[in-house]
């Protein structure tokens, strides 16, 4: 697929990435692009989403306009997809990874895009998904162990949380449990070891929408990165508009706009990250399709946020 890169492949535009040394905030962007096209046997792709081909086109263009520093995507299922991002993206963002070539129709959709080197990642499986969806896609995470200036290594876990079981209702107790069995993972997975960890994606949780689960996130303590920097007027923003284009044909036409994707970061005087700004990006229609209609980038907008790193304490 593509590769995780090493400190010899960093190269390009030094005015934008900056020396490593020196930078004393990091932006993370985490953004749902939407790309649920896949091919069958190489040959035939079923565009499951829409206008799947401009909006990959337009895709490395606009992530890099935002000048973050990490890219934590999700639903991008088709690994040429990936490939076509990794290697159009790879002169900024020389350290990448994302989910392996799966035995599953679709796999999963999760990739990281980074300035900074990956020491490590890996794909965790959800464990107790039903079994009967594991031939057409795989519910799980994708955890990078980063080194980062100032803070060092540092684990940020990529996570798309399942809004429902498959074709099932999201307010099922079916599908509350799956969310409950992906955050105990979720949870778990970053709380391994004295890292620091920093959770981004998509949830499918927010305070308003299945409050129950975002609640056990902050109840492990951690801090919603977008609240904690926006003023009580703002923090109703949403990333998941029912106005968007994309979205007027689709299973969730009718759900109202939420805020659905999250960066966490551990809270306390002491963590060496602190949410610094945080704002929703992407929601532009500046997408044109082959009939001329103008559409945003993806049926979510993105959140970017910035993080001030302090170096931690050692004892």
């Amino acid at each position: 697929m593509y590769h995780v890169g090493t400190n010899n492949d960093m190269k390009g535009n030094d005015a934008f990435r900056g020396e490593p040394e020196a930078v004393d905030t990091l932006r993370i962007l985490t953004f749902n692009l939407g790309l649920l096209g896949f091919k069958l046997k190489n040959r035939w792709r079923m565009p499951v989403d829409a206008h799947s081909g401009e909006r990959l086109a337009a895709a490395p263009r606009l992530l890099s306009s935002l000048e973050a520093d990490i890219i934590a995507l999700q639903e991008v299922y088709s690994p040429t997809d990936r490939e076509v991002l990794a290697r159009a993206m790879a002169e900024l963002y020389p350290f990448q990874a994302g989910s392996p070539k799966m035995r599953s129709l679709v796999g999963n959709g999760l990739m990281l895009l980074s300035r900074f080197p990956i020491l490590h990642s890996a794909f965790m499986p959800c464990r107790g998904s039903p079994r009967w969806t594991l031939p057409f896609w795989k519910q799980g995470l994708l955890a990078v162990e980063l080194d980062l200036p100032s803070i060092g290594r540092t684990r940020l876990i990529d996570a798309h949380i399942a809004a429902s079981v498959p074709f099932g209702d999201a307010n099922s107790m079916a599908s509350k449990a799956n969310r409950n069995r992906e955050i105990d993972q979720l949870l778990s997975a970053a709380n391994a070891g004295e890292v620091t960890a920093i959770l981004a994606g998509d949830f499918n949780t927010s305070p308003a929408i299945h409050p129950e689960h975002y609640d056990r996130i902050i109840s492990a303590g951690y801090v919603d990165a977008f609240v904690a920097s926006n003023p009580p007027a703002a923090k109703d923003g949403f990333t998941w508009d029912c106005a968007n284009p994309l979205n007027a044909r689709g299973r969730f036409r009718h759900a109202p706009s939420q805020r659905i994707d999250h960066v966490f970061v551990r809270g306390g005087h002491s963590a060496p990250l602190k949410p610094v700004a945080a704002e929703i990006v992407l929601q532009d229609r500046v997408v044109q399709t082959a009939s001329g209609q103008l559409i945003p980038l993806s049926d979510h907008y993105g959140l970017l946020v910035s993080l001030a790193l302090s170096p931690q304490r050692r004892d």
